[in-house]
This record gives C-alpha cells, structure tokens and sequence, in this order.
C-alpha cells in the first residue's frame, strides 16, 4: 500500500492515477467529496495535526510507501513586507507536515523497507526575491528528507524529495496565462518521477532531491 497525502491537488490527482496503475493507493485528503471523485480508497486527513496523521495512517493497513504532496504557496512580497501569519502558514503546511508524515512513515516502514518521497522545491534551494517563507520552509523540508534518509539508512527505508519548478496545475495555469509555460513541468511528468523513486527501480537512491524541470527554471 501506498500512501498520497494531497491526493486530490492537481499535482496528486496525477500521482494518484499513476502508481493506482500498478499498485495499491491510500489516499488522504480533507474531504470525503475529494475522496469519492478520486475512487481509490482513503481516508480524511490532516496533515499538520499529529493525531490525525497517527489515526490516518494505521487505518492505511500494512504499508510499503509514502508520497507526500501537501504543501503550499505564499509569497510576492519582499522580507520587509512579509507577514508573520503568512510565515507561520508556510511552516505548517511546508515543513510540519512534512515532519508528521516523514515520521509516522518512518516508524510504520522500518520493520519492513519502504520508499518516502516528498515535494519540495528548486526555490527552496536557490532561494528567490519575494519568497522568504516559502524558500525557507522548502528548505527545511530538504534537510528533513537529508536527516531522515540518514537515520533510515539501515533499515532499508529510503528518503527522497522531488524538487519542481513551476507545476503545470490548471491553478497555476489559469494564475498565469501569460507566462512561459513551455518551462513548466506537468503534473504528469512528476508523477513519473515520483513513481519512479517509490519503485524497486531506484533502490539505490537515498537522501536525494532531484530537481525536475522541462528545460530549465529560473525563479
């Protein structure tokens, strides 16, 4: 069974369908409406609340994988007119969901091997005016996936983040009809990727954050 957080974005709904082609999906999303237009089996979620992410998971029966795809965006504001509230809003939904997940993954796969993959961003490695938050926060969610993949090492576990420029979702799309979309990635050519390193092809990789991108990205 694997696990996909945000399985009903515009970026999960296309790693939903990929790895439902040859395997078993457990999707968690915040609606039970979300979940019925998916149909897969699941179950309601949220990933920043530590009690939920423990309940969702052991309702998930015996587990070989995680892709989690939650997160979010804010930004388009220099530092100095950047808001606290915003910020807070980047850790919990960039970087604490990410620690809830990565370690009730870990304490569920460790008897038994597994695969991990998160989604980060190019961003949060070169960093890009008017993102503070959101660069940091991505930040800290590779270094996670670094650490994580580190404690893991022996136990057949493996850590990975995919690292995007900008997604092809119809949001972002609809958001920005005028831009280079050519440069975009699709949410079809991640979700290879993220199949990829949840298979038994990437059984070496481990601590990785693979920058993908169609032809390049500048934030």
């Amino acid at each position: 069974m694997i696990i996909v957080t945000g399985a009903a974005g515009g970026l999960g709904a296309a790693v939903t369908a990929r790895l439902a082609r040859d395997r078993r999906v457990h999707a968690l999303v915040r609606s039970q409406a979300q979940l019925d237009e998916l149909g897969v089996t699941g179950g309601l979620c949220d990933v920043t609340d530590e009690a939920s992410v423990a309940e969702a998971f052991a309702s998930a029966g015996p587990l070989r994988g995680v892709a989690h795809l939650v997160g979010g965006y804010s930004g388009g504001v220099p530092i100095w007119d950047a808001s606290l509230r915003d910020f807070d809003k980047m850790v919990a939904l960039n970087l604490r969901s990410a620690f809830l997940i990565v370690r009730e993954g870990a304490r569920r796969l460790r008897a038994d091997g597994g695969s991990i993959v998160c989604v980060g961003s190019i961003t949060g490695r070169t960093g890009a005016a008017g993102h503070a938050a959101y660069a940091a926060t991505k930040a800290g969610l590779h270094s996670l996936v670094r650490s994580a993949a580190a404690d893991l090492a022996s136990s057949g576990v493996r850590v990975n983040a995919v690292l995007p420029g900008m997604i092809a979702t119809p949001a972002n799309l609809a958001a920005m009809p005028d831009a280079d979309h050519g440069a975009w990635v699709t949410p079809d050519q991640l979700a290879e990727t993220v199949a990829f390193l949840l298979g038994p092809g990437s059984t070496g990789v481990t601590g990785a954050c693979v920058e993908v991108a169609a032809r390049g990205y500048a934030p």
